[in-house]
């Protein structure tokens, strides 16, 4: 302590004595509020030495030293930290007293570039302007006590607002490089640059990107940083749906986009969501044009628009369906439905209806084609007819018998072809029914003849048909007594086929000569061709040239009244047995006997033989029954002399008369 007051006494000695030495240097600095700078204290260039200094700083009230305690507020340069021993007092009021000594109490040379700095810091709140550090009472000593008193300084403080060191916001399109980033200073009054950086990259997503700035190489230590902001906002990405074009009919194309803006060799698979597409086409949808959206596409990276496409759809391939005609008759199922196909291939079947059944009247009726389960589109229908044409119906009139004499039979058409159960109610007009025989016409075959039938739904054809007219049956009465007939009576009488006193009557071409009173048979008769028929049957009638009589079973004789021509010759026939034959040139009597077991048609004829184009006959003028008889009459004369003949029982007889005798079928001549 001795040792320290002795130097300070020495140097307060030196100062004194060296008052109009150069004086302590201090450098003006320039503070930002809330900053601190260096001021730095440089020592005048002491050739003769200096073995200690004391001096004062007075600092401004709006600054603080920068340190945690008084020793570590001022830094000394190496030089004099190497030589002195230094020692800091804080006075009071900002003041601090600096004092240095040598402890070995030798000079020391100060060349001027001694330092000894010190940091201020002004307050945030200070207000700007200048302010002045005191350097005062500047006491320089030798080794020898002797004290220079140097003249004090000040050094200027300028305090400026604080330091504000900004980031520029920026903003960039997604994939665009955002160029260089900027800053703002609020102080002219530092050097340096700061830091300023941000993590983005030109292929960073969307978003906002801290722009950070930091102190770099600014000279200034407190400094507001503010930071600021990258916006990379959304490149723009147009989605543009493809246009397509399709037939009617054919299913919807897989809708597809166009991209544009696309950064960063991004592609469709970066979206968040892929677009999606909507039309109202539909599937068989009418030829046109129809609008494509596309919407609904997500990216955290591009800000997207659209465009429409068109789809357009044109008219399918053409087809044509047409039902084919046909034609059936009324009554008749219908056919089984077919079509024709001109165009594309047929997709599927159509549907084929038509209203009319197998007992639909007869006309046109439509065919009526339509879609069905048909797949094809721009498809054309054309329909059919079926023509239903009058059904066959035949009208048959029917073959009847009747007897002469007889009413005509009630007509009853038959019909066959008739459909669906139908009678001749459907008529819509009935047939007649005609002949033109009558109540009073002849055996024979008529014909029936039905026409005049008139029906919708049917096309008539007619069957005539056969009246048969049979003879009446002949009934003859049995000759039981004698009885004649006698020509004379039958002048006016029908012949042909009828029945006068009981003898049946068929005679030929010639028949009654009325002037000559005599019944001519001038045609042969075939007895083959009429054995067994009944007198008036169509056999007798057609084949038979004479009279039929009827005698009771038994015997008797028949005469006939006769005269024959030629080498014709008179056949009287007892049923089946055998025929006796006469020949008489001159009118007489002609005597046949029978014998039977039962009534017997009697046959009385003629036997012309091949002469009879020449004009021969048999001419009958009485006939004449006596059943019982069995004598022989006479019936005739002749010139020539008497004859034996014998007669029935066959006893000789005498006669007189001559001519040609029948007994028991025997023919006797008288000549």
């Amino acid at each position: 302590m001795n040792k320290i007051l002795i130097t300070l006494a020495a140097l307060l000695t030196w100062c004194v004595g060296n008052a109009h030495a150069a004086t302590i240097g201090i450098s003006d600095v320039t503070i930002n509020a809330g900053a601190s700078k260096t001021v730095e204290l440089t020592f005048p260039q002491v050739s003769s030495g200096v073995a200690g200094f004391q001096f004062d700083v007075e600092i401004p009230q709006q600054v603080e030293l920068v340190g945690d305690n008084v020793s570590q507020q001022f830094v000394f340069d190496a030089y004099l930290t190497d030589i002195f021993a230094i020692n800091v007092n804080h006075q009071g009021d900002n003041t601090y007293r600096i004092m240095a000594y040598s402890p070995t109490v030798s000079m020391v040379t100060l060349n001027g570039t001694e330092k000894i700095s010190f940091v201020l810091k002004a307050d945030k709140k200070a207000v700007t302007g200048s302010y002045i550090v005191k350097v005062k009472d500047i006491v320089l000593s030798d080794a020898n006590g002797v004290a220079t008193k140097l003249q004090g300084i000040s050094g200027n403080v300028t305090i400026m607002p604080p330091v504000r060191v900004a980031a520029n916001n920026k903003i960039c399109v997604y994939g665009d490089d955002y160029g260089e980033l900027s800053y703002n200073i609020s102080s002219c009054y530092t050097t340096g640059m700061p830091t300023i950086s941000c993590e983005a990259t030109q292929v960073s997503s969307a978003g906002v990107y801290d722009i950070i700035v930091g102190k770099g190489t600014l000279d200034t230590d407190t400094i507001t940083f503010v930071n600021g902001t990258l916006t990379v906002t959304k490149a723009p990405l147009k989605i543009r749906a493809k246009n397509y074009t399709i037939k009617q009919g054919k299913a919807l194309p897989a809708f597809e986009a166009d991209y544009e803006g696309f950064k960063n060799g991004d592609t469709p698979t970066n979206l968040v969501s892929g677009p999606s597409f909507t039309t109202t086409a539909i599937v068989g949808c009418n030829p046109g044009e129809y609008t494509i959206n596309v919407t609904g596409a997500e990216s955290g990276n591009y800000n997207i628009s659209y465009e429409s496409g068109l789809l357009t759809v044109t008219n399918a391939d053409a087809i044509i369906i047409r039902a084919r005609s046909y034609s059936r008759q009324y009554g008749e199922d219908n056919p089984e439905f077919g079509y024709d196909v001109d165009g594309t291939e047929l997709i599927g079947t159509p549907e084929i209806r038509c209203a009319a059944t197998s007992a639909s009247s007869v006309g046109t009726y439509d065919i009526v084609i339509s879609k069905g389960s048909v797949g094809n589109y721009n498809d054309t229908y054309v329909n059919g007819t079926l023509t239903i044409t009058k059904a066959p119906l035949t009208i048959a009139a029917g073959n009847y018998t009747k007897e002469e004499g007889e009413d005509n039979p009630k007509f009853a058409p038959v019909f066959s072809g008739f459909k669906n159960n139908e009678t001749e109610s459907v008529l819509t007009k009935q047939p007649t029914v005609s002949t033109t025989a009558t109540k009073d016409s002849h055996a024979g075959e008529y014909d029936i003849i039905v026409s005049g039938a008139e029906a919708q739904n049917y096309s008539i054809s007619y069957q005539s048909g056969t009246l048969t007219v049979t003879d009446k049956p002949i009934e003859l009465e049995t000759i039981e007594g004698e009885t004649s007939m006698n020509t004379d009576e039958l002048g006016g009488q029908d012949l042909s086929n009828n029945v006068v006193g009981n003898i049946y009557y068929v005679i030929g071409e010639n028949g009654y000569d009325v002037t000559d009173k005599s019944i001519v048979i001038s045609q042969t008769t075939n007895m083959g061709q009429i054995a067994d028929k009944e007198p008036g049957s169509a056999d007798v009638k057609e084949n038979f040239n004479g009279m039929i009589l009827k005698v009771a079973k038994g015997k008797g004789l028949i005469t006939v009244n006769a005269k024959t021509s030629g080498n014709a010759q008179l056949v009287v026939q007892v049923g089946n047995g055998t025929p006796m034959f006469a020949s008489k040139t001159e009118k007489g009597d002609v005597v046949f006997s029978y014998d039977v077991e039962e009534d017997t048609y009697v046959y009385i004829y003629a036997i012309i033989g091949s002469s009879a184009a020449k004009g021969y006959s048999v001419r009958i003028y009485s006939i004449t029954v006596s059943p019982g008889a069995t004598g022989i009459r006479s019936i005739g004369s002749s010139e020539k002399n008497d004859d034996i003949i014998y007669d029935l029982q066959g006893r000789r007889v005498k006669n007189t008369a001559k001519g040609v005798y029948i007994v028991g079928g025997r023919k006797y001549s008288v000549k």
